[in-house]
């Protein structure tokens, strides 16, 4: 019977370091629709303010998750280090 699959510390490293190359684009797209949904249109004028609110969601869930993921990583380097 085959064990379940459990990533290893490289294949999670390998995904960081990808995930920080996209940080800065993350941040960016994050304001910018955070700025249109504060500040935008009256959301009674059309489809851009529920596309704008998902996009903000889809993009501040994305950020917080690296974030959290950062923390849990940075985390893990200092209880390895202190070892």
């Amino acid at each position: 019977m085959n064990a379940p699959y459990e990533p290893n510390q490289q294949h999670i490293m390998k995904f960081m370091d990808e995930a920080d190359n996209f940080r800065y684009v993350l941040w960016a797209l994050t304001i910018i629709f955070a700025f249109l949904v504060f500040f935008g249109p009256n959301p009674e004028g059309g489809s851009l303010m529920p596309t704008a609110v998902t996009l903000f969601s889809l993009f501040s869930s994305l950020l917080v998750i690296y974030l959290i993921l950062k923390f849990v990583q940075k985390r893990r380097y200092r209880d390895n280090d202190s070892n």
